[in-house]
């Protein structure tokens, strides 16, 4: 397999984590990237859009807060909307997102769907 030389920067947060994984792994820093890459390709992630959201991290709202998003998802679903279509427009309209400040995962919409 051929190779390619890549140069990038990352904020200090993310260098950090990026050494703690690949210790915790026993892998390269490139190993550990490629891994991550192959992961975002083949699961039902949302696009990460370069900075994360500074908005509503849904596994720190009130309960009543989440049963209304509940409520909303499973609105979006009765709609025909795939559980990472629901996690991308709710990411991208109302800045719903996991504590990564990321867009929730498919399958945590999919579980709060089923509550």
């Amino acid at each position: 397999m051929s190779t390619k030389q890549v140069a990038f920067t990352l904020h200090t947060e993310d260098h950090d984590r990026l050494k703690r994984l690949s210790a915790s792994m026993d892998r390269t820093y490139s190993q550990t990237v490629a891994l991550a890459l192959r992961r975002l390709e083949e699961s039902n992630q949302p696009d990460a859009s370069g900075d994360a959201s500074d908005g509503l991290a849904y596994a720190q709202l009130h309960p009543d807060q989440r049963r209304a998003w509940r409520s909303k998802m499973r609105e979006l679903r009765a709609f025909g909307l795939s559980f990472g279509e629901i996690s991308r427009q709710l990411y991208r309209d109302h800045g719903l997102c996991g504590l990564d400040r990321l867009p929730l995962n498919p399958s945590s919409i999919r579980s709060a769907c089923a509550l």
